[in-house]
């Protein structure tokens, strides 16, 4: 039954993750607006509101008193001993509701009213994730999966009674299976929910069905995380790449032309090349280059966009007899982080007399940064990003001459899917300039 009952989450949560999919993609490209949002986040609330009270007058099911757990039951419609169940599932805290759903006695709401109280809160957190308000899946998520879980708990009740006497422990499993279908983790979740219930016992039935609905939910789509990530453009790389990407090579993925620096720089002349061009990182060359040959000059260094913003603000200029004027210290390392200057900002702020002035990276620049060989495979590459934690990489050639760039959004450049029986790999060009 648990293993059945991860599928059904699994199932659910595809279903739920391509639905909410689809709506983030419509309000992507036509709510994009401030205005827009807010009227959206009205109607929704509006829609939420109306849809609820519907459903209170429409279903009047009134229960004993007795069979609620809560020390303020919501009668509305009903007698002054009775309390009103699909209202006070609607319109309690959403953990109130699912203290009820898991604690409640077995006979405290009938299958009718739970099957409705899953489709309008299924439907209702499918279009609320995602409005441009501070809301989340972890509580709602455990409220649809408690309120199957609980509907079959009552069947199971009802064919055997002296077994299956608790539907809490079934409304437990399925808010797990729910969970576990949408945002796809196994052990953190385990933990979590034997935890806040404190049984032990229930550890491995959660662990089975978790795995359950994760596998089956990856078979169908990703999860609901992972998704919108990928909506909204983040080069946020995945636990490992493609094993087609082994055919591709450090060159296919690099960008160029490179922005590169020179150990001792005009200003004025650091100023035009970095200033539409607001990288990261920017590698340190010396010798002769060649930008139709895509040779760049040999690599002696890299310097971040951060310390090269601290440097401009802080005037580390050389003198015009070739001394340091001003040196950087640990303590203006230590003062400026983590909130160090923003490198546009900097440049704007720049004197005429600034710009005449020369800027030694030697002193501050990372001497032997990470780099690859041009011929290296993009699978090696990717893993020395998830690794290493790396943000750009430089690629080389045989004479350590610069050939290229790789960020995070060139392995996040390329898709890989299988249609009618072979692989297809498809290119999206985030950007192409470094």
């Amino acid at each position: 039954m648990f293993l059945l009952m991860g599928l059904i989450g699994g199932l659910s949560g595809a279903l739920f993750v391509k639905a909410n999919s689809v709506l983030t993609r419509y309000r992507q490209k036509n709510i994009t607006t401030k205005y827009n949002k807010i009227i959206e986040a009205i109607l929704v609330s509006s829609l939420t509101t109306t849809l609820c009270f519907s459903i209170m007058w429409a279903v009047r099911d009134c229960s004993p008193l007795a069979y609620t757990s809560s020390s303020f039951p919501l009668k509305m419609m009903c007698a002054d001993n009775e309390f009103n169940s699909i209202s006070s599932l609607l319109f309690s805290t959403p953990e109130r509701s699912l203290r009820t759903l898991l604690h409640d006695p077995p006979m405290t709401y009938s299958i009718s009213v739970l099957t409705i109280f899953v489709l309008v809160y299924y439907f209702l957190a499918c279009i609320t994730y995602g409005l441009s308000v501070p809301a989340g899946l972890f509580i709602p998520s455990l409220l649809i999966g408690a309120g199957w879980g609980r509907i079959i708990g009552h069947l199971m009740h009802t064919i055997d009674p002296v077994h299956f006497s608790d539907p809490g422990k079934f409304a437990l499993i399925g808010a797990a299976a729910q969970l576990g279908g949408i945002v796809r983790t196994t052990l953190s979740l385990t933990v979590i929910l034997m935890e806040a219930t404190g049984n032990v016992i229930v550890g491995l039935p959660l662990l089975m069905t978790l795995t359950v609905a994760k596998y089956m939910g990856d078979c169908l789509s990703e999860g609901i995380y992972d998704e919108h990530i990928g909506l909204n453009s983040m080069a946020l790389l995945p636990w490992t790449p493609h094993s087609l990407s082994i055919t591709k090579r450090a060159y296919d993925l690099m960008s160029n032309p490179v922005v590169y620096l020179y150990p001792i720089m005009r200003v004025s002349e650091l100023v035009e090349r970095v200033t539409n061009n607001l990288h990261h990182g920017f590698p340190v060359v010396v010798g002769s280059t060649n930008s139709s040959r895509f040779s760049y000059g040999t690599l002696v260094g890299m310097i971040s966009s951060e310390h090269l913003a601290l440097l401009l603000q802080k005037r580390a200029f050389l003198s015009k007899d070739g001394n340091i004027v001003y040196s950087l210290t640990y303590k203006d390392y230590d003062d400026a982080y983590p909130s160090y200057p923003k490198l546009g900002d900097v440049l704007a702020n720049l004197s005429c007399d600034d710009m005449d002035a020369y800027l030694d990276l030697r002193p501050y620049m990372c001497e032997a940064p990470y780099s690859v060989p041009e011929t290296m495979t993009m699978t090696r590459v990717y893993h020395l990003f998830r690794l290493l934690g790396l943000r750009h990489l430089p690629v080389v050639d045989s004479q350590n001459q610069v050939r290229g760039i790789i960020t995070r959004k060139d392995l996040r450049r390329f898709k890989f899917e299988f249609v009618s029986g072979e692989y297809r790999v498809e290119e999206l060009i985030f950007s192409r300039k470094m």
